[in-house]
């Protein structure tokens, strides 16, 4: 059976068997990374699913190993959680508050895309969520370490292929 393009059956299919990358910044509860991913693993239970919390011992070890590591993914999920959202907005009426990825996750999102990987999103507005196969990550006008970029929707976005706005980072040819 062929997947819906753009559905997490697409995703796990254009892996081509290599593990799938799910990260999420740091602001993500371990739990819920963990209920997130545990619901692909259920639905796809012969596609492997590797939770980047807790691959990495900190920040340093992170940035030693990804640069090797990354080429082993077959694609990438972020998963984020809705922040501020305004009082009395329905989860279930759309993707409501804001999500923001930090300067690691958003490198990665980058790389995994550079590298030709697909990637999704899974946005959480508990207790609503929401697969978005087509997104743009957007740098925010003020960076830091946590709070660097935010994920939007993109609706004339190419599934699975995130558009990147300039990217402060340099890539040696």
């Amino acid at each position: 059976m062929t997947a819906l393009p753009g559905s997490l059956g697409d995703l796990v299919a254009r892996a081509e068997g290599l593990p799938i990358y799910c990260t999420a910044p740091l602001a993500v509860h371990p739990a819920l990374i963990g209920a997130v991913v545990g619901s692909f693993r259920r639905e796809f239970p012969l596609a492997e699913f590797v939770t980047a919390r807790g691959l990495y011992r900190d920040s340093d070890d992170w940035r030693a190993r990804w640069p090797r590591e990354r080429e082993r993914y077959g694609a990438g999920i972020v998963v984020t959680r809705g922040e501020g959202r305004p009082e009395g907005a329905d989860p279930f009426a759309g993707l409501v508050g804001e999500h923001v990825v930090g300067i690691g996750v958003g490198l990665e999102i980058e790389d995994l895309d550079r590298l030709g990987r697909p990637v999704g999103w899974h946005a959480v507005v508990f207790p609503a969520s929401y697969w978005l196969a087509r997104f743009a990550v957007e740098l925010l006008p003020e960076i830091h370490s946590s709070r660097f970029a935010r994920l939007l929707p993109a609706p004339d976005a190419q599934p699975l292929r995130p558009v990147i706005g300039p990217s402060p980072f340099v890539w040696a040819a």
